[in-house]
């Protein structure tokens, strides 16, 4: 079982910007890139202590107990993305943000 930070939490998100509009008009390109877009934020929060909460169409949800680490895997994120090969999606990237906040952990098995 997975466990996720408690107390003084950093959450980040990540969405593709116009990830709809891309799919829409590149649905083969775009599914390849998503498969490289996953594979990137699974290893880099990973390697950053961030535990992947759930991955939902082109957005990301992680938390991170330290908000240095989750600032640090932002910034590796957008650079991963933007040193990435898109092919004929030159125009693909990603927002990142970030909230710090108290909490609980509710999960159950």
């Amino acid at each position: 079982m997975t466990e996720f930070p408690t107390g003084t939490v950093t959450f980040l998100f990540t969405d593709i910007v116009r990830g709809t509009q891309l799919s829409d008009r590149h649905h083969d390109a775009m599914r390849t890139a998503m498969e490289a877009h996953d594979g990137i934020m699974r290893r880099v929060i990973g390697a950053h202590g961030g535990v992947l909460v759930k991955q939902t169409g082109d957005g990301t949800f992680a938390a991170f107990g330290s908000a240095v680490d989750a600032v640090r895997a932002a910034a590796a994120i957008q650079m991963t993305i933007d040193a990435h090969d898109w092919g004929s999606l030159p125009e693909f990237s990603v927002r990142v943000g970030a909230h710090t906040g108290e909490a609980e952990s509710r999960h159950r098995e």
